[in-house]
């Protein structure tokens, strides 16, 4: 992950199902905010569990998975250059876990 072109800026890289972001137990995000205009290339991990997309719980099945890349909250309208996945190959491992009875 990288963001630069910019000073006190903020990016987020989060996961949605079936073009909502996830709500139980909350949002599978990372977030990365630098203070001066750098150029660092950043390995990440980040994980989660999503129980509810939008107002809608996740039933077993097909879902819709995808990777967006927004504003923080109270950054909005400005232009920054974020980047993912420079010159690497980037993976997504989804796995349906069942509840416990």
């Amino acid at each position: 992950m990288r963001i630069t072109r910019c000073q006190s800026c903020c990016m987020r890289w989060l996961f949605f199902l079936d073009g909502h972001d996830c709500t139980d137990p909350g949002p599978v995000d990372a977030l990365l905010y630098q203070e001066s205009n750098y150029h660092i290339l950043r390995p990440s991990y980040f994980s989660g569990i999503c129980r509810q997309a939008g107002t809608r719980p996740l039933a077993g099945g097909y879902h819709i998975v995808q990777l967006r890349v927004q504003d923080c909250p109270g950054f909005n309208g400005f232009v920054y250059d974020a980047y993912t996945g420079f010159n690497s190959i980037s993976r997504i491992l989804v796995e349906e876990v069942l509840p416990c009875e």
